[in-house]
């Protein structure tokens, strides 16, 4: 009796109370996606000059290991950091990461991240904007979040660089 109950209270915790766990862990996202766009366009110019470049993006990737193996991200550590850190859903965080993977073995690696890239802060938090209303249109936008594209204003202007709002160090 006592395995039966175990074995559902496991499988209640894995799907019912996904949100939970990772509040648990100690994520606490942005919900709307204006906020999403700001804290990733945020986390990526690491040096705070108002682009985003590929020794940014070099940077940032090292804050989703959590295997301790800095040198190849699995998708499961993109999918966590992009729950955890930005509120995506996980099947999105798979969509993310399979589009970065350029050599399609599954992982980030240096080779993956080989073609020079530089941007200005606001284009790429606009083009966070544009692969999440491409990945919704791509399935009719049924995912979790797509109806935010319509009922959230102002998503293609984003200004000049600054910190997100409500963002405490």
């Amino acid at each position: 009796m006592f395995r039966f109950f175990f074995l559902l209270v496991v499988i209640t915790g894995a799907t019912a109370l996904n949100d939970y766990w990772y509040a648990l862990y100690g994520c606490h996202p942005p919900s709307s996606l204006r906020a999403r766009a700001e804290l990733t366009g945020f986390d990526n110019d690491r040096d705070f000059n108002g682009a985003v470049t590929n020794e940014d993006i070099d940077k940032d990737v090292i804050a989703y290991d959590y295997n301790g193996d800095t040198t190849r991200t699995y998708e499961w550590e993109t999918v966590f950091h992009w729950r955890c850190r930005y509120g995506w859903s996980e099947d999105y965080g798979g969509y993310f990461h399979n589009l970065l993977d350029q050599n399609n073995d599954g992982v980030w690696t240096a080779a993956d991240f080989g073609r020079p890239f530089s941007v200005t802060g606001e284009l790429f938090r606009k083009m966070q904007i544009d692969r999440f209303r491409k990945y919704c249109a791509d399935r009719n936008n049924k995912p979790q979040d797509c109806w935010k594209l319509q009922s959230e204003s102002n998503l293609d202007n984003f200004g000049n660089f600054s910190l997100p709002m409500n963002y405490y160090f």
